[in-house]
């Protein structure tokens, strides 16, 4: 069996035994401590904050990552799936036709009043990323004019959002992704960025190979300047989780799980 890690009072890791064997690469959760994680094979899994569960779903596909926004849920896997789950309804099929890979998906918020037409933007392979503001109903291409693959995207509210991938990749929109701007990375942060997060509206994070983690606040231009910060670890890093301004975790390969205290001043292994 796979385990699940959670932080106990955020000082130390205790690990939950999941029903499933395979990879698991996404979770959310909810304030009420209801979680779900997503992997390979479709899989999904739930947690009601005392055990888990498998749930059923309309298709085998890898599954790579998972957003919510209030009680829906979203996730995008291989070949172009796109799974919606609204509150006491059983999980959708919304997938695209194409079938590219999609790495990652951000749900930005709703187009009216109703949870029926969710704004979201999904990335994948080759550049590609798709824009539905009609919880997957209808999905068009945006041209962010790359071929190269993206890993990682994320907005900070309806209109100002990220995307980043390999090569150092990092391109922006600040009109609600009617118009995308490459951003510079720091020259000393050479390769494939793996995620990216803001933290409410003062900082955003970027992590990936090598130990890369950049960092940019709203007093250094949010989005547009980032800084290199050194990590204990050359590792791959996946994903990043600011539990507050100053606090923040990384896990990547083999295990590494990192914290900051102070921002990322510096860093320690768990």
């Amino acid at each position: 069996q796979d385990t699940i890690s959670g932080q106990e009072d955020l000082t130390g890791w205790d690990y939950k035994e999941s029903p499933v064997s395979v990879n698991l690469r996404g979770v959310v959760t909810f304030s009420n401590g209801e979680t779900w994680s997503v992997g390979d094979d479709g899989t999904i899994i739930y947690n009601n904050g005392t055990s888990w569960t498998i749930q059923d779903i309309p298709s085998n596909a890898d599954l790579y990552a998972i957003d919510k926004f209030e009680t829906t849920l979203m996730a995008t896997g291989s070949d172009g799936v796109v799974l919606l789950k609204t509150e006491n309804s059983t999980w959708q099929d919304v997938s695209l036709e194409n079938t590219v890979n999609l790495k990652s998906i951000s749900i930005v918020g709703t187009s009216n009043e109703t949870t029926n037409n969710l704004i979201a933007y999904i990335v994948g392979e080759n550049g590609n990323m798709w824009k539905t503001n009609n919880s997957g109903i209808e999905w068009y291409s945006i041209d962010l004019s790359t071929s190269v693959n993206l890993y990682s995207v994320d907005f900070i509210n309806e209109t100002v959002g990220i995307t980043v991938g390999e090569a150092s990749t990092i391109i922006g929109t600040t009109d609600g992704g009617i118009t995308w701007e490459v951003r510079d990375a720091p020259p000393e942060a050479d390769g494939t960025f793996r995620a990216i997060t803001y933290y409410r509206e003062s900082r955003a994070y970027i992590v990936g190979d090598n130990g890369i983690f950049l960092k940019s606040t709203s007093t250094d231009n949010l989005g547009w300047v980032w800084k290199a910060v050194e990590t204990s670890t050359t590792e791959q890093l996946n994903t990043i989780f600011a539990y507050s301004s100053s606090k923040i975790f990384l896990a990547g390969q083999n295990g590494d799980v990192l914290i900051t205290k102070n921002a990322g001043s510096t860093f320690t292994k768990e």
